[in-house]
């Protein structure tokens, strides 16, 4: 048994003893917090040798720690906030280990309190965090990872319509990686409510990215990388079939339209998580031109985190009578499905190991 599949085993484990077996306010809370302090301690206290990107991360961490000038501080090639953490973060320890537990702390903790304020199922929003990749991701991609969830933050101003808030908030998180600056859209597509006009328009908007998709393409990697935006675009180039993920945002959108269909409820959660997740699969679909966009469309597909569990909460409001036993039993079954799906995926996932985290050893051994 690897690192990865401990770590989901144990999400298993304290979702099934606390969730559903305890299920109280408190017991809550404890998953929260358990989880999180799971997911600190791997990821915060790992090797030096754990993670694809470490040791360069470690190389950026020495010259911030050896600028002693202002100018040799912004001549260090990373984004601005994140060396600017760094540098605060000398001035209290050297030690490159503590580094690392910090960001742990400065991500997983904002994580839970974001799923707990937000998410109306605590397990699955976990649960798909690891199962999509990102809890894996964020031992390699640590500057993106940060920027990640701070845009997750932004998501309580685009509920609210608070536009200066959130440009607040994704200044920061662009600070920190500058390809977060692909959601700024995203604040006045929320808003937009449905209708038949509204889903063709989405359709025209689509055949213009199509169209337009290389221009489009090269653009966003002068946000996202600092190289030639043509040498990244054919290196990241795609094998042009549609792609499994598109397709299963497709399959979700629908499902969602169908269970909760936001013509019919005019719910702003659903509204809002549902107009994301359009963009997401517009985004996604772009992938199959270059994989670019899939790195891209993390700032927007991490929001399943919450636009599933929304689902499975509100499987009543399907259009279709049925009395609470054939709600709770058809509940309790897409429950079961999700769940063995994710893990099996997330099981396999793991074996290919992309991200450099096996076999895994803490910064001791």
């Amino acid at each position: 048994m690897n690192v990865l599949e401990l770590n989901l085993i144990l999400i298993l484990v304290n979702g099934f003893f606390f969730l559903l077996i305890i299920r109280t306010n408190l017991s809550k809370k404890l998953f929260i917090l358990i989880t999180s302090i799971q997911l600190i301690v791997f990821n915060g206290l790992r090797s030096l040798n754990i993670g694809n990107d470490t040791n360069r991360y470690y190389s950026i961490y020495l010259r911030i720690k050896e600028s002693y000038s202002f100018r040799d501080f912004l001549l260090i090639d990373t984004d601005f906030g994140f060396k600017l953490l760094q540098k605060v973060t000398l001035l209290f320890t050297e030690d490159f280990h503590i580094w690392l537990l910090f960001v742990a702390l400065f991500t997983f903790i904002p994580l839970g309190l974001f799923i707990y304020r937000n998410s109306t199922g605590y397990f699955f929003s976990y649960l798909l965090f690891i199962g999509m990749g990102y809890y894996a991701f964020s031992f390699t991609g640590t500057r993106q990872t940060i920027a990640m969830i701070i845009v997750l933050l932004s998501y309580k101003y685009i509920l609210n319509k608070n536009l200066f808030k959130f440009l607040v908030i994704l200044i920061l998180a662009v600070s920190f990686h500058s390809s977060a600056i692909v959601f700024l859209p995203m604040y006045f597509v929320a808003q937009v409510n449905f209708s038949k006009y509204y889903f063709l328009s989405l359709l025209g908007f689509y055949i213009l990215v199509y169209i337009f998709r290389f221009p489009i393409g090269e653009l966003m990697t002068k946000f996202y990388y600092d190289e030639n935006a043509t040498l990244i675009l054919n290196k990241y180039d795609s094998v042009g079939d549609i792609g499994g993920v598109a397709i299963l945002l497709l399959l979700i959108i629908l499902m969602g339209l169908f269970v909760y269909n936001p013509m019919k409820y005019k719910d702003k959660e659903n509204r809002v998580l549902i107009n994301i997740i359009i963009i997401s699969f517009l985004i996604q679909m772009l992938s199959s031109f270059s994989y670019l966009f899939t790195r891209l469309n993390m700032y927007y597909l991490i929001f399943l985190i919450l636009y599933i569990p929304h689902i499975l909460t509100n499987i009543d409001k399907m259009p279709i009578n049925m009395t609470p036993l054939e709600t709770r039993s058809i509940r309790g079954f897409v429950k079961g499905l999700v769940i063995v799906l994710i893990s099996l995926y997330y099981i396999k996932a793991s074996e290919t190991d992309g991200s450099g985290i096996i076999p895994y050893y803490f910064f001791w051994e």
